[in-house]
């Protein structure tokens, strides 16, 4: 079965639940620099529209704001958010009182030291477009450390002969994205090189749900179950907890980073309103890319397909190299693929000199044989 990357959804409320009256909703404000006027500035644009009943996994109505302002620090890629019902700041805003009937807006205010370091979610990174399918190579690689690492499925226990082995950042977004991000993440999170690192990873059952969705801990303290669906499995309905390895596998377990991230990511997508937000949002997380910027899901195919035809031509020519030039295999990996590729064409035109002055020294050879017998 091909391998896909989570697109994680979120049930928008209760079941049975479809009103769409707007004092039905909270609106979540968020902090974000804002280009007007060609000057970019910080104001409070729209982020959220979340149901005043919250999730429905959030089965406790006193958690809704404790949720809020986990949801909004995820999507923004901070801790350092704080929730008030004014654009001031109040400092004693209560976390564990229910949500008031006359507000309509909640403002996620973030701290001002801490506004040169988000690392937010990118809008689209659970996008339906972004799951791709991955080399059966790179999951057979894959497999024997998953298989150590979490066996089965790491929320129902399910055989891991009916799971997947899911990426966490999508696999379409490449080795850099995740280089970048996870170093822009800071010395608590571990530099991943690679998009198929099984710390990018998580094994779930097939049958459970294709899209996973975390269960997080929560800054204040508070710990969710897993989101539920309207009519969701039994994993949902018990609110069952991820399954961490625990000893020397929890080295490879995914950062927690990766899971907020994800989990942003997947607020956003199902209760993000505004294109103001999105853009700011899309200037962030332009820094995930290198120098090269943002490129579209067909481009990123298309890098990775050279890049793999890169790989195998190297791998041709190392074997050239050293058949011909023995010397040169124990110096060439630390060169620019571009120079190595300069040396190679000079190598072959040495080799097809030396073939075409071996060859004119057989005629010469044979000629002076001639000579000799005619003589």
């Amino acid at each position: 079965m091909a391998t896909i990357s989570p697109s994680i959804q979120l049930a928008a409320g209760p079941s049975g639940t479809s009103s769409q009256d707007p004092a039905s909703f909270i609106r979540v404000m968020a902090q974000l620099p804002v280009a007007r006027n060609g000057v970019f500035e910080w104001h409070f644009v729209p982020l959220l529209s979340i149901p005043r009943s919250g999730p429905q996994h959030i089965n406790n109505g006193a958690d809704i704001l404790r949720w809020i302002r986990y949801a909004a620090g995820a999507v923004l890629g901070t801790s350092s958010v704080t929730l008030s019902y004014t654009r001031d700041l109040t400092l004693n805003f209560e976390y564990d009182a229910p949500l008031p009937d006359a507000i309509s807006d909640i403002y996620a205010h973030v701290a001002e030291a801490d506004r040169g370091n988000l690392l937010p979610a990118e809008p689209d990174l659970v996008a339906k477009h972004t799951g791709t399918s991955w080399s059966t190579e790179h999951r057979a690689n894959a497999k024997p450390s998953m298989d150590k690492r979490d066996g089965t499925c790491v929320i129902t226990d399910d055989d891991g002969m009916c799971c997947d082995d899911v990426h966490l950042i999508p696999h379409i977004k490449g080795d850099e994205y995740i280089r970048l991000y996870t170093e822009a993440a800071g010395p608590e999170c571990d530099v991943i090189n690679n998009i198929n690192d099984i710390r990018n990873m998580i094994r779930l059952s097939a049958a459970f749900h294709k899209a996973p969705e975390f269960c997080l801990p929560v800054p204040d303290g508070t710990v969710l179950g897993i989101p539920s669906l309207k009519e969701g499995p039994r994993a949902y309905q018990q609110r069952m907890p991820v399954r961490e390895p625990t000893g020397t596998q929890l080295e490879s377990w995914p950062p927690d980073q990766l899971f907020n991230n994800v989990y942003g990511a997947a607020v956003l997508h199902t209760f993000g309103v505004g294109p103001e937000a999105n853009t700011a949002l899309l200037d962030i997380t332009a820094r995930y890319y290198g120098p090269g910027g943002r490129k579209s899901a067909q481009e990123r195919v298309q890098a990775q397909l050279e890049q793999r035809r890169a790989k195998q031509e190297d791998a041709r020519n190392n074997t050239q190299y050293q058949d011909e030039f023995p010397m040169f295999g124990h110096w060439q990996h630390v060169l620019p693929r571009e120079i190595r590729a300069e040396l190679y064409t000079l190598c072959k035109q040495k080799a097809e000199k030396a073939v075409q002055a071996t060859s004119a020294a057989k005629v010469d050879a044979w000629r002076q044989t001639l000579s000799t017998v005619h003589d």
